[in-house]
């Protein structure tokens, strides 16, 4: 096993449902769009010129839709679908417009925005639950794979969350871990030898919003 890993993150393409403004969360599922499957086209291309060597990837429909694209660039790339990489589970929530949200459930929309410490969605999953299965993929990755640069194929709550576990923010400050979500934006993380993790140059949050 090599001492030191390199993680590449990514977020799916854009789906039907987030043009539409609808929620999916963990069990909601939507196609990309034209748009997404261009951006994770392009994505791939982007990410050809690094050494990837396997495709983490959340078992959601638009995630492997995405994983799937992007192997256009990468054919030699094998892929391994992932549970603790899905998105969050938004409960009720799921497969309401933005719109309805707003509507029923007002304070848990205001908690989602403003103190995601304290969101408890009916029927789903808390940033706290989400944060521990970034914790959980984050300590056991170095064991569980030999390969030395891994592309994780993702969905923004829980990349948000692994990055603001690693930057050392809490659940509170989730949002504050990344300046914006673009779909077609890749966070490159290093995991040392000593179990640190270092941003590679230009591909640190706050330098791809």
């Amino acid at each position: 096993m090599n001492s030191k890993k390199r993680l590449y993150l990514v977020r799916h393409g854009e789906t039907e449902w987030n043009a539409e403004e609808r929620v999916q969360g963990n069990q909601g599922d939507s196609a990309l769009t034209a748009k997404g499957i261009a951006q994770a086209r392009e994505l791939g291309i982007h990410l050809s010129q690094f050494p990837i060597e396997i495709m983490v990837v959340s078992p959601l429909g638009r995630a492997q839709q995405t994983a799937h694209l992007i192997r256009e660039s990468i054919p030699h790339v094998p892929m391994h679908l992932d549970e603790r990489v899905r998105e969050m589970h938004l409960g009720v929530w799921e497969g309401k417009t933005w719109a309805e949200v707003e509507e029923h459930w007002p304070q848990d929309r205001l908690n989602w925005d403003h103190a995601p410490h304290l969101f408890e969605p009916a029927e789903g999953e808390s940033f706290h639950a989400v944060r521990l299965r970034a914790q959980d993929f984050l300590e056991k990755i170095c064991t569980e794979r030999a390969e030395s640069h891994i592309l994780v194929v993702s969905h923004a709550v829980f990349i948000k969350s692994l990055l603001a576990l690693v930057a050392g923010l809490s659940v509170a400050e989730v949002w504050t871990s990344t300046p914006h979500s673009r779909r077609n934006t890749a966070f490159v993380l290093d995991i040392t030898a000593r179990g640190q993790f270092e941003f590679l140059p230009g591909f640190e949050p706050n330098s791809v919003a």
